[in-house]
């Protein structure tokens, strides 16, 4: 990777692998730092990202990390099996915004079983740390084949799939479910706080349809 940063001239690069762990993280951060390389990330933010280890990062070149936040409920998080604790997720915020990180966090809204007080912790977890996001990047749940849900929707609560073919995309997948939000409800509520969320933001919302661009804006 070194020669071809060389060779090409590269000033700006993001790595678009959500499950790069720490000792690799490092290992960028050292061949990066010489090629006075501006880069960012997408990463999970887990309690092993310390202070110490962001410092290092950021010194290396790293200017923003998409972190996959996806709810503020911890047994959303559980039942995501992403491997995080709310509370650590707070403090790699914060330790992120303090040593120069900008913050894009995806969220998720709407997974599977996750009730409307659930959604609302999302919510209230967001606006409790609202001075180290910089921009959110919010999705509603939707369900797509070959995924453990797909293939163990009783896990889930989900109690029927319908699929609808289209055109020329792939065909879109429907669900009904026994208890949480259905989608509709999901997408409705998103909408309801669109306003909330929109205040934190620090950048403007259309960069998420742009987020290697944050490269040039940072």
């Amino acid at each position: 990777m070194r020669k071809s940063t060389i060779q090409s001239k590269a000033r700006e690069v993001f790595f678009i692998d959500d499950m790069i762990p720490k000792k690799r993280l490092m290992e960028l951060a050292e061949l990066l730092k010489p090629l006075n390389v501006k880069w960012m990330c997408q990463l999970r933010p887990t309690k092993d990202l310390d202070f110490e280890t962001l410092q290092i990062l950021h010194d290396a070149g790293l200017q923003a990390v998409l972190w996959g936040v996806e709810s503020g409920n911890q047994r959303v998080l559980d039942l995501m099996k992403k491997g995080t604790r709310k509370e650590d997720v707070a403090i790699v915020l914060e330790n992120a915004k303090k040593v120069g990180i900008t913050n894009v966090l995806y969220v998720m809204f709407g997974f599977p079983t996750e009730t409307t007080e659930e959604f609302l912790e999302t919510i209230a977890f967001l606006k409790d740390n609202q001075n180290n996001i910089d921009l959110i990047s919010s999705a509603v749940f939707g369900l797509q084949k070959e995924t453990a849900i797909f293939k163990m929707p009783d896990k889930f609560n989900i109690v029927q799939i319908a699929t609808k073919d289209r055109t020329i995309l792939e065909p879109t997948i429907g669900y009904s479910i026994s208890s949480g939000l259905t989608q509709q409800q999901a997408i409705k509520l998103s909408q309801n706080y669109k306003k909330t969320l929109d205040k934190i933001n620090k950048y403007p919302k259309q960069m998420n349809f742009f987020r290697e661009h944050m490269l040039l804006y940072l």
